[in-house]
């Protein structure tokens, strides 16, 4: 069987607001631990209970850490469009399953001009992936439906597909682009784009 997939991402979206929060703060201190102890003790993402305000602390490092100095950067100081496309990479690089699907599903759709994304490319795709991934056969009905909604909320988030689960073109900054190409130009591949597109906006 395959390496099984890493299928926390139950709850919220891309956390714009508190990504920006804990990347300021690393930015600042250079220190990951020093970051998520300050967010911690002064709630600075403002989360009723302290259990849960760890399990975003948590959710959210372990998102961002995987991003490379000039996509931290772009959480930072970027306009709220660039940050929702680095929030996507981050999420596509956290969890193997959503970057599978953006490529896999999300990119190619756009790619062949078929122009909505419904629930159930969604659900073919996981059965696809079920067959390699005894991990995803065990879940529930109920765990995939939280999935398949945390997915497409987080696209909707990105701006990569509309209210009604329309594609829309991911329009790439100029900075956006070279901050993915100074980790890993392969990951441009989780936008849906087109090389002529990539070459026409990233300027």
């Amino acid at each position: 069987m395959a390496e099984k997939y890493n299928m926390s991402f139950t709850t919220g979206g891309l956390f714009r607001q508190e990504a920006e929060i804990l990347a300021g703060l690393y930015m600042e201190s250079n220190n990951w631990d020093e970051s998520k102890k300050k967010i911690l003790d002064d709630n600075l993402f403002q989360v009723t209970t302290q259990s849960a305000l760890k399990r975003i602390i948590r959710e959210i490092s372990g998102r961002i850490k995987l991003l490379g100095e000039k996509q931290l950067e772009i959480l930072v100081d970027g306009s709220p469009q660039e940050k929702q496309h680095i929030l996507w990479l981050a999420a596509c690089k956290r969890f193997d399953f959503i970057r599978e699907f953006a490529v896999e599903v999300l990119r190619e759709h756009y790619l062949q001009q078929v122009k909505e994304l419904c629930a159930n490319d969604f659900d073919q795709f996981f059965r696809n992936k079920a067959e390699w991934h005894e991990e995803l056969s065990s879940l529930t009905d109920a765990t995939k439906d939280k999935l398949r909604y945390v997915v497409f909320r987080m696209m909707r988030e990105a701006e990569l597909i509309s209210k009604k689960n329309e594609i829309l073109p991911a329009i790439l900054s100029y900075r956006t682009v070279q901050a993915i190409n100074s980790v890993n130009d392969e990951d441009v591949l989780v936008f849906p784009i087109s090389e002529t597109e990539l070459r026409e906006w990233a300027v």
